[in-house]
């Protein structure tokens, strides 16, 4: 686990996904790999059908910054973005 205390972000990242497991790892790790790390990572799960709400979950485990949201149902962008803003 990684050992970050935020005390307030500055700055919000918003990251949808839908099956992109081949992909995630390093869209994830290209994001924590920042030189800025007082922020928050907000990854919202588009109902994917492959691994990637595992990958979500794994890395959500190690580092305080990540906030992984899980959708049910697949949803259009506009519900996505509506999602989002609730959460912060």
């Amino acid at each position: 686990m990684t050992n970050y205390k935020i005390k307030k972000p500055v700055l919000s990242i918003y990251m949808p996904v839908f099956n992109a497991a081949p992909y995630l790892v390093q869209s994830i790790e290209s994001i924590l790999n920042q030189t800025l790390k007082n922020f928050e990572f907000i990854i919202i799960d588009d109902a994917s059908t492959d691994s990637s709400w595992k990958i979500i979950k794994s890395f959500a485990r190690r580092d305080p910054r990540i906030r992984a949201c899980p959708l049910q149902i697949s949803c259009p962008y506009g519900r996505r973005r509506y999602f989002h803003i609730r959460q912060t």
